[in-house]
């Protein structure tokens, strides 16, 4: 009896599976327009940093960047929120970039963090995937003038969120295991997987991509780059 009963539970815990695992991904689709162009991201626990790039002839003294946020098809298992978006940054901060030079965001300017990240996809049901789109607003100079992106434009291009469309193979475990997240822990041993990045020096779109996995109240997230 006693051998049955153990047996049981091995199997129990074996049908349970692998923890499940919430895949975000930065992208930087471009901005022909705007005189600051996102080149790559950087990871880092408290923020996720951006490499800019001046391309005019003036010394650039702020700018405002936001991330917009979407579910691919698929990824949404909460039909109310499957057409729907947010946003998260836009708001003017300071940064000083030289003309034709580039400089990389600060921890403390930056629109949005991993653990920021990971609490909206829990709000947004994703089901396993989070796009955010990054896109510059506005750009301060020092002689006083400013760009500002076309309202008419839109925030973002919905044919790179139905490019990822399909990427959650387990979209209702993993939207149900977000329901108990409270927390976002970093775990310092675990590398973050760089094979899906990029650069647009390289000829593709920026692209970061990081994920966590979901244990209990906690996602554990890399705590290195």
């Amino acid at each position: 009896m006693l051998g049955l009963l153990f047996s049981c539970f091995v199997f129990g815990a074996h049908a349970e599976g692998p923890a499940p695992v919430i895949n975000i991904s930065l992208l930087a689709p471009e901005q022909k327009d705007s005189p600051l162009h996102i080149l790559s991201f950087e990871y880092k626990v408290d923020s996720l940093q951006i490499v800019l790039s001046n391309a005019s002839s003036k010394s650039v003294v702020g700018a405002a960047i936001v991330g917009v946020m979407a579910v691919p098809p698929g990824c949404v298992t909460d039909a109310t929120k499957s057409s729907g978006t947010g946003t998260i940054g836009g708001s003017i901060y300071p940064l000083r970039i030289g003309p034709h030079e580039t400089r990389v965001t600060a921890r403390e300017g930056s629109p949005f963090g991993p653990a920021g990240l990971i609490m909206f996809a829990r709000d947004f049901s994703a089901g396993g995937y989070l796009q955010v789109q990054v896109r510059v607003l506005e750009v301060d100079f020092a002689d006083g003038t400013r760009w500002r992106e076309d309202k008419s434009q839109a925030l973002f291009d919905s044919s790179v969120v139905e490019a990822d469309s399909g990427k959650c193979p387990n979209a209702d475990r993993v939207a149900k295991a977000l329901t108990y997240i409270k927390q976002v822990k970093f775990d310092l041993n675990l590398e973050r997987e760089k094979s899906a990045d990029g650069d647009s020096r390289g000829g593709g779109i920026p692209r970061l991509s990081f994920a966590c996995t979901l244990e209990g109240t906690k996602a554990v997230c890399p705590g290195r780059q």
